[in-house]
């Protein structure tokens, strides 16, 4: 009865101890492009990569209906457009490191 409680024991100690197996090493090298925007990209988060560019801001900014985007600043944590939706001009503020859109308000 003692040897299978030491038994248990050595085993859900086994279990508890991190394993650093070798069958994911290979994956460290191995890159999946995602098709985002037009482009081919790497799969990583945009504040991964250093944010976003001006351009790349401009591309989100259209894809998401505005048209007639134009930089109004790219500067800072916050990039604003000016764009155009439905007949009306309104400022869209991306957020430059994570490229998503923090708000649109009247030009």
């Amino acid at each position: 009865m003692l040897q299978n409680a030491i038994r248990a024991a050595v085993l859900a100690a086994s279990l508890l101890i991190p394993v650093q197996g070798t069958a994911f090493a290979h994956q460290k090298d191995v890159v999946f492009l995602q098709f985002e925007f037009g482009e081919y990209r790497y799969p990583e988060p945009a504040w991964a990569a250093g944010g976003i560019s001006c351009k790349g801001g401009w591309r989100i900014v259209d894809k998401r209906g505005f048209h007639d985007v134009a930089p109004i600043e790219c500067h800072g944590r916050t990039f604003t457009y000016s764009a155009w939706w439905r007949d009306e001009v309104f400022k869209v503020y991306v957020d430059s490191a994570s490229g998503r859109i923090l708000g649109v308000g009247p030009s």
